[in-house]
């Protein structure tokens, strides 16, 4: 949809800050997630997992950054291998078994590395969040 001006492609453990929405193939098209309606994009560690071993973003959308340059904005159609499997997904989003997924994926701006990922102000402690520059400009 429009070609990324970046010259690399984020690595493992980068922060992706991300448009994304993503709509069920399947006979309803069905809208299941906009970032676009909400007020600011979204942070994606590619590769993070959360406290209880599950992947915090799913494969899908982690497989679609993975092949982006930062200002690129790309259709990718997503198999249900990659998105909510056999199973489907039944609270919010609602989303029927092996479901294919379509999906808008914007890469606004990639930051940090492979070795140390910009850490989310939400996943900070007090003491951090007190000292950071967002708190303090310089």
């Amino acid at each position: 949809m429009r070609a990324g001006t970046g010259v690399v492609h984020p690595t493992e453990r980068a922060t992706c800050i991300v448009h994304y929405d993503m709509w069920q193939l399947n006979p309803s098209e069905q809208e299941v997630w906009s970032t676009r309606q909400e007020a600011e994009p979204h942070q994606v560690i590619l590769g993070r997992i959360e406290r209880d071993g599950k992947k915090k973003h799913h494969a899908g959308l982690t497989e679609c950054l993975r092949t982006m340059l930062a200002g690129e904005r790309a259709l990718f159609h997503l198999p249900p291998s990659l998105c909510y499997g056999e199973e489907g997904h039944f609270s919010f989003p609602a989303v029927p078994p092996d479901c294919w997924m379509l999906a808008d994926v914007e890469l606004i701006g990639i930051k940090g590395s492979t070795d140390e990922p910009e850490m989310e102000r939400s996943d900070m402690l007090y003491e951090a969040r007190s000292q950071s520059p967002l708190t303090h400009p310089t």
